[in-house]
C-alpha cells in the first residue's frame, strides 16, 4: 500500500512537495531552509529519513527500500520555468490533450505576469513554481501512451498527482 508514502510526498500542507512549493516563494529560501522544514514537519513519520550525518538530503522508504534524496539545487530547479520556445512547440503538438495542457499554461502564466497596482502602475509577479502542474502533465502524458478508457480509469484512480509502476508479482 502506498498511500502512506504519498501523503508523505504530496499530502497538504506538509507534503514535501508542498513544502517545496511554498519555500520556492521566498527570495531568501534556501536548500537548507526546505529541508529543515521536510525534518521539522516529518521526524515523526516511519517512512522518512533523516541522515546520519547532517547532510543535505533525506530519506523516503519506499515499497523496493529507502531512496536518499539530496536537495542541493532543489529550490532552484523548483523555480525553474519552461522556455516560452519548449511550450510554443508542445502548443503545436498534434495530440490535442498535450496542446490543450500547455495553452492552459501559457494563459495561466500571461494572466499572472502583471497585476495594476492603485496607483496606475504594473507590478511584474514572479510565475507560481510548476511542481504540481508538471506531475499532472506527467502522468496525463504517460497514461495517454494507453487507450482512452483505460487512460481516463487510471487518472480518475490516482487523482491526477502519479503513477505509481509496481513489478507484478506472479
Amino acid at each position: 500500500d502506498n498511500v502512506p508514502v504519498i501523503h508523505l510526498l504530496s499530502k497538504k500542507p506538509v507534503g514535501i512537495l508542498h513544502l517545496l512549493d511554498d519555500e520556492s516563494n521566498f527570495p531568501k529560501a534556501t536548500d537548507v531552509s526546505f529541508l529543515e522544514k521536510c525534518h521539522y514537519n516529518h521526524a515523526l513519520n516511519e517512512f522518512y529519513s533523516r541522515p546520519r550525518l547532517n547532510g543535505p538530503e533525506f530519506g523516503v522508504k519506499h515499497y523496493a527500500g529507502p531512496v536518499w534524496y539530496n536537495v542541493e539545487g532543489f529550490l532552484d530547479k523548483n523555480r525553474d520555468t519552461l522556455r516560452p520556445d519548449v511550450v510554443e512547440l508542445l502548443i503545436s503538438s498534434s495530440l490535442p490533450m498535450l496542446s490543450k495542457m500547455f495553452v492552459a499554461l501559457r494563459t495561466r502564466d500571461e494572466a499572472s505576469k502583471t497585476l495594476n497596482k492603485a496607483n496606475g502602475r504594473f507590478v511584474t509577479m514572479k510565475p507560481r513554481t510548476r511542481t504540481k502542474l508538471l506531475k499532472v502533465m506527467l502522468s496525463k502524458m504517460f497514461v495517454a501512451l494507453r487507450t482512452r478508457d483505460e487512460a481516463s480509469k487510471t487518472l480518475n484512480k490516482a487523482n491526477g498527482r502519479f503513477v505509481t509502476m509496481k513489478p507484478r508479482t506472479h
